[in-house]
């Protein structure tokens, strides 16, 4: 079952359940194996865009959706906010190439609780997907983009 509506609802000890969704099958594939090495992760299934995200979510009901933005069809951005209407209980972690912060504001006003580029490591990635189980559902971060490429580090204004 989904995660409830309110905040720390989520025991600790129960293994978080992922839907992967990502247009391009090796990155999906990947990032499925790479999650199911984790011993409190396990991948219920996987879409291809939006529409396939939409229907998966309402069939598995998954705790967590892990969201690629830039798909064909319907994005991430509107998948995110489409879920997010109709199931608040289940948290998205946005997942993209694009590095820009309006990406990232725009994946977080749609719902997501976290976004995150894909230069990110896994152990980023499956950082944000424990922590986005543990916030509000309502709750709104501020975009953070992975430390691990240096183009996401702020830069001196020297």
């Amino acid at each position: 079952m989904a995660l409830d509506d309110a905040p720390g609802k989520f025991p600790l000890s129960r293994t978080i359940r992922v839907l992967v969704v990502d247009d391009h099958p090796v990155m999906r594939r990947g990032l499925a194996s790479s999650l199911n090495q984790e011993p409190d992760i396990a991948i219920v299934g996987e879409a291809e865009d939006g529409k396939a995200a939409l229907e998966a979510a309402r069939r598995l009901r998954p705790d967590v959706v892990l969201m690629d933005l830039g798909m064909p069809g319907i994005d991430g951005i509107e998948a995110t906010r489409r879920i997010r209407a109709e199931m608040p209980g289940i948290r998205i972690v946005g997942l993209s190439v694009f590095e820009e912060e309006e990406q990232a504001s725009a994946m977080l006003l749609a719902g997501a609780a976290a976004y995150l580029s894909k230069c990110c490591s896994i152990a980023e990635l499956t950082a944000a997907i424990r922590r986005s189980i543990r916030s509000s559902p309502d709750l709104q971060t501020t975009p953070r983009l992975a430390p691990s490429n240096p183009r996401n580090r702020p830069q001196s204004k020297e």
